[in-house]
C-alpha cells in the first residue's frame, strides 16, 4: 500500500470494531491503527494486532468516551460547552485534566507494550482551544510530532462541516508549535455505493490519511455505516489480493495500493 495511508480508528471501543480491524489488517489494507487505550475492549485481540509487522499503532487520545456508557457526539458537545463557557479558573483546571489524561493514556499504551507511534484523538478533541499549547511538550517528549488535524473539504457539504473548519483554524497553532499534519479523507456513506466509488475516494488525495471506522456488526453512533464500511473495504482488499499481475494489467489504478 505504498503511499496510501489508511487508518482504522476506535480500536478498543467494541469487539466488533477490533474484529474488523484485525481482519482488514490481515488482508493488507490497514497500515495504521488508532488505539482507544481507555476503551472497555482495548485488550480484546490486542495480541493478534501486535503480531502484524509494518503496522503502526497510535494513541486515540480520549477526553469524551467513558467505559460502559454510550459513545456519541453528545459527549463532545458537553465538553465544548464546558470549555467555551468556563471561567478562567475552571478552564485552567480543564486543561490540567486534559494534560493528565494524555500522560495517563501514553503510559497505558506503554504498559500494554505498544508505545504510541502517532497521535490523533477521539471526537477530534485535539481541536479544542488552547489544548495544543498545554500538551505539546508531552507529545513532543514522546516523539509524537505529527498530529491529526482532520481537514477534508468534502465535509463542508455535510453536517460535519465544523470539523474541517476547526481543523483549518487550529492548524496554524499546531504547526507553530513544531508539529506536522496531513490532509485527511473521511470515508462517507456515499463512497460505499460500489467498489469504484470507494477506490476513487481513497485515491483522490494519495498523500492524505484515509480515516475508516469499520465494524463486523453494528455498534455505536455510526451504526450500520461501520458495517457497510467494513464490507466495502473487505471487498476492496480481497480484490486487491486476487492477482497483482492481473491488477497491474487490467486495473492499473490498484497499483498505488499494492
Amino acid at each position: 500500500m505504498n503511499g496510501i495511508e489508511i487508518t482504522a480508528d476506535d480500536w478498543g471501543l467494541a469487539p466488533e470494531i477490533n474484529d474488523a480491524i484485525v481482519d482488514l489488517t490481515q488482508l493488507g489494507l490497514i497500515r495504521r491503527v488508532s488505539v482507544l487505550i481507555d476503551g472497555q475492549f482495548a485488550d480484546y485481540r490486542l495480541t493478534a494486532l501486535r503480531q502484524f509487522e509494518n503496522v503502526q499503532l497510535g494513541l486515540h487520545y480520549n477526553l469524551t468516551y467513558r467505559p460502559g456508557e454510550p459513545d456519541n457526539w453528545a459527549r463532545l458537545v458537553e465538553l465544548w460547552t464546558k470549555w467555551t463557557f468556563a471561567s478562567p479558573r475552571r478552564r485552567s483546571a480543564l486543561l490540567d485534566e486534559a494534560r493528565l489524561a494524555l500522560s495517563r493514556q501514553i503510559e497505558g499504551m506503554r504498559a500494554h507494550g505498544i508505545p504510541p507511534q502517532f497521535l490523533d484523538s477521539h471526537h477530534h478533541v485535539l481541536l479544542l482551544p488552547r489544548l495544543a499549547e498545554h500538551i505539546a511538550d508531552l507529545a513532543r517528549a514522546q516523539g509524537l510530532l505529527r498530529v491529526r488535524l482532520p481537514y477534508d473539504p468534502a465535509l463542508f457539504r455535510t453536517l460535519r462541516f465544523p470539523i474541517p473548519l476547526l481543523a483549518s483554524y487550529r492548524r496554524a497553532t499546531w504547526h507553530k508549535l513544531g508539529f506536522e499534519s496531513k490532509g485527511v479523507v473521511y470515508v462517507q456513506d456515499k463512497d460505499l455505493r460500489d467498489e469504484s466509488a470507494l477506490l476513487r475516494r481513497i485515491l483522490r488525495c494519495p498523500t492524505a490519511e484515509v480515516i475508516v471506522h469499520p465494524a463486523t456488526e453494528a455498534y455505536g453512533q455510526l451504526g450500520e455505516l461501520r458495517v457497510r464500511q467494513y464490507k466495502a473495504l473487505r471487498k476492496l482488499a480481497l480484490e486487491m489480493g486476487i492477482s497483482k499481475t492481473r491488477l497491474n494489467r487490467d486495473r492499473p489504478e490498484f497499483s498505488a495500493l499494492s
